[in-house]
């Protein structure tokens, strides 16, 4: 059998990162399993509006930056100014597809295969 326990936090201190330093301190095993109950992925509304409640700043003044474009639909409807990385993992289906596009989604604000041009270029000095 398997010698499992359960530790529930009852704060959020360190989020995902303070979950798993807290079970290490009492880990016994090889193995660590941390489930993270309140975990809600993109593109659910609820992960980008958490972002934005959580930092205290309204969605017209954040950016989502994102390797899927699928992925800054839900950010753009909520006013975020939407940018799109370029993946260099350019096999993946959803890449291929970006190469045959046309024209620019209407849900992506900017595109770039330069990071850190990109950013280098909005900040100020």
């Amino acid at each position: 059998g398997f010698n499992a326990v359960c530790i529930h936090r009852t704060d959020r201190t360190g989020f995902k990162a303070g979950a798993l330093e807290n079970g290490l301190k009492i880990a016994k095993g090889a193995f660590v399993c941390i489930f993270d109950a309140d975990f809600v992925p993109k593109p659910d509304l609820a992960a980008y509006e958490g972002v934005v409640t959580r930092q205290g700043i309204a969605s017209h003044e954040a950016a989502m930056l994102e390797d899927m474009p699928q992925n800054l639909e839900v950010p753009h409807a909520l006013g975020m100014t939407t940018v799109l990385v370029h993946s260099t993992y350019m096999d993946h289906p959803v890449q291929e597809k970006m190469k045959r596009w046309t024209e620019q989604p209407a849900h992506i604000d900017h595109m770039t295969k330069d990071l850190a041009g990109f950013l280098s270029g909005i900040g100020g000095s």
